[in-house]
């Protein structure tokens, strides 16, 4: 029997269970007590008996009407004052430690704000601030960043709505919070799911909840006629089967009820044949848009939203960010040409100018002929020399140590980003790379590159 424990972040347990037919011991051994020494080097995490709790926020009693801002702080203490300030200035507040969950914090929570701090333990707080400017569902979240990191008024050139350099007052703090509090309510994004089908029902409602504020699912608009309202909703979508008779049904329910809302209707159909049959019945929805996947659903409820004002500014912002990218030197350092040909694909797509080798040795030797390169990926499991030691190497010699370094490991081990670290990475990455986390990387440290390369040339410091 193969047991198998996983936690995401920290890694995977296994366990092989085998049948024994050796002689039975008539008396049970006595359990083995080992000292925390003995735990630590067999590689055991020892259970965390401090006892400290963990901090309560309001992320289980949060209603559709409460203004929420997601605090992004991995100092407890700090967290708790931001948390207490937030309430008073009547918000919801939800505790992010991790910053590199906090995308997919946001994505599900959709707040009406974001506090950032850029020191955080697990992810570069630049990094992920990039990441969330750029991501299409958080994009128009307000971050407003506290932090003691210096230059920070080049967030504000990057869309930051406010920054605050710690030492902070609290007067300051709640100035904050009451702007969040004061600002326009966040647009409202909500959709009307109807379809017979309950689980294909709760796979459209998992297949479009991010970004969204409400969503509404039912079996029958029929049905449910007294509770379903065409205006309330931003995008109204219908799923079809391949039960001619429900599909007939559904048709003449959309005819009766929703010939004033046509264009905010849309159509999933996985069974596009038996959908047709029905739908050349009502030549008034024959235009109205459909999906046969999930794929392309998102992107027709993307375009069915309504948008923040800042979207068209924020698009911009993002136009010039990856132009920024355009002629940069990226090498990549990687013994397996296939995960080269996979990143190089990628990045040409951007005008990036990459380079590769496939030894340590090589990447050393290439930086030295070409030292302008802006980035280099290294892989940490390479024969011969591996990651770690190219990158101590590198960082040795002084024509070339300048150079940012982003560790690409193949395993996503807690306590291996401060490994690279320790070995002289930049930054770090997990295999299977990510692509928004790459580029995000590649804009914050190409951007800084270049900033230290031309000082008085504030305009470069806009990569970062």
């Amino acid at each position: 029997e193969l047991r198998v424990e996983s936690e995401p972040g920290k890694g995977s347990t296994f366990a092989l269970v085998i049948p024994f037919d050796g002689p039975r011991s008539s008396s049970l051994a006595a359990p083995i007590e080992l000292s925390p020494a003995d735990v630590i080097a067999a590689g055991v995490q020892p259970a965390d008996t401090s006892g400290t709790p963990e901090l309560a926020d309001d992320r289980d009693s949060i209603n559709p009407s409460d203004r929420v801002v997601l605090i992004v702080e991995d100092d407890p203490t700090f967290g708790g004052l931001l948390l207490g300030l937030a309430r008073s200035a009547g918000l919801k507040g939800v505790l992010s430690t991790a910053g590199s969950g906090t995308l997919a914090l946001t994505r599900k929570l959709m707040p009406d704000a974001i506090t950032l701090d850029l020191g955080l333990s697990d992810i570069d707080g630049w990094v992920l601030f990039d990441l969330l400017r750029h991501d299409q569902k958080t994009r128009n979240i307000p971050i407003h960043v506290i932090s003691g990191a210096e230059d920070l008024e080049v967030l504000t050139r990057r869309g930051a709505a406010s920054v605050s350099s710690k030492p902070v007052s609290a007067g300051e703090l709640a100035r904050v919070f009451e702007e969040i509090h004061s600002r326009n309510l966040r647009v409202q994004r909500n959709v009307l799911i109807a379809d017979p089908d309950p689980e294909r029902r709760l796979a459209l409602v998992e297949a479009i909840r991010d970004g969204i504020t409400s969503v509404t699912a039912v079996g029958r608009v029929a049905a449910n006629a007294d509770e379903v309202g065409a205006a309330a909703y931003d995008a109204i979508v219908f799923g079809f089967g391949r039960s001619a008779k429900d599909n007939a049904q559904m048709l003449d329910e959309i005819v009766s009820q929703f010939s004033d809302a046509l264009p905010r209707l849309l159509f999933f159909t996985p069974h596009p044949d038996a959908f047709l049959q029905q739908v050349a019945l009502h030549p008034a929805l024959g235009d109205v848009p459909r999906a046969d996947n999930f794929g392309q659903l998102g992107l027709l409820i993307s375009a069915a939203l309504p948008s923040d004002t800042q979207s068209e500014q924020i698009l911009a912002t993002e136009q010039v960010d990856n132009a920024d990218l355009a002629g940069a030197k990226v090498l990549i350092v990687d013994d397996d040409i296939r995960n080269i040909y996979s990143l190089t694909s990628v990045l040409e797509t951007y005008d990036i100018d990459v380079q590769h080798a496939e030894r340590g040795r090589d990447g050393i030797a290439l930086l030295e002929e070409t030292p302008d390169v802006d980035v280099a990926l290294i892989d940490i499991m390479m024969p011969e020399m591996d990651g770690y030691e190219t990158m101590r190497r590198i960082r040795a010699m002084p024509a070339i140590a300048h150079i940012p370094l982003i560790a690409v490991t193949a395993k996503a081990m807690k306590g291996d980003r401060q490994k690279c670290l320790d070995a002289g990475a930049s930054d770090y990455i997990a295999k299977p790379v990510d692509l928004d986390l790459l580029l995000a990387l590649l804009r914050v440290w190409i951007g800084r590159a270049r900033a230290r390369a031309e000082p008085f040339a504030p305009a470069l410091m806009t990569a970062i």
